[in-house]
């Protein structure tokens, strides 16, 4: 018999609270429910609201008659199989909430209920879409929380790779926003998953190119400092919460410390439960390049339905960014895609900037520099000229500069001598382009440079390393910094048992040091061989030989490139630093010079003079720096009400007439009254004469 659904969620309480009492109760409302069932499959479209609430009711006492419900899943998921494009879209939902709740209580494997949901995509009701795809994402993240459930994700996977493929858009581009999102929280992070993303690069539909490009160029992930940010600004609330909720007062009652102390088991509770779930913390998503399995002819590929597409310009710099981060990633050799970029490059260009950036991350090493010459020498023409804007000097110094950092034998001396001489311009964001590259080609190559910009103490003799030639190591990487380090050890305690020794005779010319270096040269070298002779390294050695290394790079990091223009505190202090404090900080240089990290478009702008801002800008700003400061002028901290100044300037006319000043006025005498005359004509003299002078000195400057 029919129930209402106030009666029906009663009954439902009830067995709740003593299924066993209520079983045959249980038992007529499912067989009512299996009628009503047969009843929707004749006539799918006319499924009316009693049968959803006959669903839920049996999916919520599911657990409780396992037996007499064994065969409720299946007749569910059969039902939306056959009919799920007739049945209404209230019903319809009703039914997959009945199935998320029975998989939740464990009573439906993941591997047959997630495949429907997947289909159920193609359906056209939106909030069906989201309800089963917040499912999905969520099941198949709880699934491996602990560990990695292979058996369970290769089924999974398998299934959902053929979707990103069918024929129904909306199906296909939700289920590459599932992949996406489960890679973007660190559950698929494999080769396979970055690979099945990567084919639908080459889709036709253009939802699911933007999809692809957004995934791979990292543009949905959050940055670092938003995230540090998100978790201060989460720990900040639930400290607050905690406290509000222990109820903690600041006093040193006996109460009051037994609720701090339960407040601090609580928090510790919590950071226990968060180091748990720091496995799943979300990664980025541009690190999925570095999986592709044929890097090469995917960027092949990708470039030529660049030059084919019809897209619009933004999905076009889009795909210029990921195939220029393919190849800087894996050096890859796409030769025709530089020729593609030189016809973008003109200050005029929109978006110019991002085009320069995918240049300059599409350069690297082993590019001939027979391809990368001629585009040198347009930004040269089209941006670094007097006809240009400040502006576009800035940028075409700074790219070039980008851009012989990965590449330095696309310079040549006559050019760069050129672009030297900009140094002394007064702008400031194109000088300081200028001076930058010259600082580059210092420790690269500096006789490239005029003598009066190579500076002091190089290393003339220095060159750039022929294209494609690699450095072949004959002996243990970094021995020599280890020989040189006791060699300075030994020369420290020379120094100390010395005694009167000048401070002149501690500092050399840079000369004298660089042929000093040359002499010592062929001595070091035999002093490494000997020493790989005479003794096996240790452990100690090579964590020397390391940290040696670190202090180099740090060095080079902060513009000390050259050990003898450091100063000895200098050289102290790195040598004080942990290995660990070293690694940080040389982590950090390595993120900042990498091709594979992004390049952000405006690094090539540089510094530039700042835009006068318009009168509602510098309000705005004005009305900004005032938010939580105090009211300007002076505090008047004084309690008790008004003073008696103020008291008296709001007293009427007539209680003034009255008061003992105004009267003592009245009763001076006539040698009083003109005494007082006489010192008001004094003190007007004076001031009149002091105008007087004032005026004149104005006159005779």
């Amino acid at each position: 018999f029919a129930m209402s659904a106030e009666d029906l969620g009663a009954l439902q309480n009830k067995i709740k609270r003593d299924p066993d009492s209520y079983e045959d109760e249980f038992s007529m409302q499912y067989r009512h429910f299996e009628s009503s069932l047969e009843l929707t499959k004749l006539k799918p479209q006319s499924a009316s609201k009693e049968f959803s609430l006959l669903v839920m009711f049996c999916c919520h006492l599911a657990p409780f008659f396992t037996k007499l419900t064994a065969d409720l899943p299946q007749k569910l998921m059969s039902l939306l199989e056959e009919h799920s494009n007739v049945i209404p879209s209230r019903v319809r939902r009703d039914i997959c909430s009945g199935l998320i709740l029975m998989r939740n209580r464990g009573l439906l494997d993941p591997v047959d209920l997630l495949p429907l949901f997947f289909r159920l995509f193609r359906c056209p009701d939106k909030a069906l879409r989201t309800q089963l795809f917040q499912h999905i994402v969520n099941d198949v993240s709880a699934l491996n929380k602990k560990q990695k459930n292979n058996k369970v994700n290769s089924v999974l996977q398998n299934f959902m790779f053929r979707m990103v493929n069918d024929a129904n858009v909306i199906a296909a581009r939700f289920s590459l926003k599932a992949i996406t999102t489960l890679y973007r929280r660190n559950v698929w992070t494999d080769a396979k998953t970055a690979n099945v993303v990567a084919a639908a690069c080459f889709s036709k539909h253009p939802q699911l190119l933007v999809r692809t490009l957004r995934f791979f160029l990292g543009a949905d992930d959050l940055d670092d400092n938003e995230m540090d940010s998100d978790e201060e600004r989460h720990q900040v609330e639930m400290v607050t919460v905690a406290k509000d909720a222990f109820n903690i007062h600041h006093k040193n009652t006996a109460p009051s410390q037994k609720k701090l102390r339960n407040y601090k088991r609580a928090m510790s509770r919590v950071k226990r439960n968060e180091g748990k779930e720091s496995g799943n913390r979300p990664v980025q998503t541009s690190t999925a390049i570095q999986l592709l399995h044929d890097p090469q002819s995917f960027s092949e590929k990708l470039f030529n339905k660049l030059k084919s597409s019809n897209e619009s310009f933004e999905i076009k710099l889009m795909m210029m960014d990921l195939i220029s981060r393919c190849i800087g990633t894996h050096e890859l050799m796409v030769l025709n895609f530089y020729p593609f970029l030189q016809k973008y490059i003109s200050p005029h260009q929109r978006e110019i900037t991002k085009v320069l950036a995918a240049l300059v991350q599409a350069s690297h090493s082993l590019v001939p520099p027979d391809c990368l010459h001629p585009i040198v020498v347009t930004l040269a023409h089209k941006f670094v000229s007097d006809r240009c804007s400040n502006e576009a000097m800035a940028i075409g110094l700074n790219t070039i500069r980008e851009v012989c950092s990965r590449q330095a034998l696309v310079m040549t001396e006559d050019l760069l001598r050129d672009l030297a001489q900009y140094k002394s311009t007064k702008e400031k964001g194109v000088a300081s382009a200028a001076r930058s590259l010259i600082s580059l080609f210092r420790e690269l190559c500096p006789a490239l440079l005029h003598k009066k910009d190579r500076g002091k103490g190089h290393e003339i003799d220095k060159e750039i390393k022929d294209y494609g030639s690699v450095p072949v190591q004959d002996n243990v990487a970094g021995l020599e910094l280890l020989v040189e380090q006791q060699g300075d050890q030994d020369g420290s305690q020379e120094e100390d048992e010395e005694d009167g020794e000048e401070d002149g005779e501690e500092e050399e010319d840079a000369d004298e040091a660089q042929e000093a270096k040359a002499e010592n040269a062929g001595p070091l070298k035999r002093k490494v061989e000997e020493l790989v002779g005479d003794r096996i390294l240790t452990d100690e050695d090579f964590m020397k030989i390391k940290k040696k290394k670190l202090i180099h790079q740090v060095q080079k990091m902060r513009g000390a490139n050259k050990i003898q223009g450091l100063n000895k505190h200098k050289m102290d202090d790195l040598n004080d630093m942990e290995l660990e404090e070293l690694e940080e900080e040389a982590e950090d240089d390595e993120k900042k010079g990498s091709s594979i990290t992004k390049l952000d478009p405006g690094e090539l702008q540089g510094a530039h003079k700042k835009k006068k801002l318009t009168k509602s800008e510098r309000v705005a700003c004005i009305m900004e720096g005032r938010e939580g400061r105090e009211k300007f002028g002076r505090v008047n901290k004084k309690g008790g009400g008004s003073t008696n100044t103020m008291k008296n300037k709001k007293k009427s006319l007539m209680m003034k007439l009255q008061s003992a000043e105004v009267r003592a006025k009245s009763q001076r005498s006539g040698k009083e009254a003109s005494a007082v005359k006489r010192a008001h004509r004094v003190a007007q003299r004076s001031k009149a004469r002091t105008k007087r002078n004032d005026t004149r000195s104005k006159k005779k400057k």
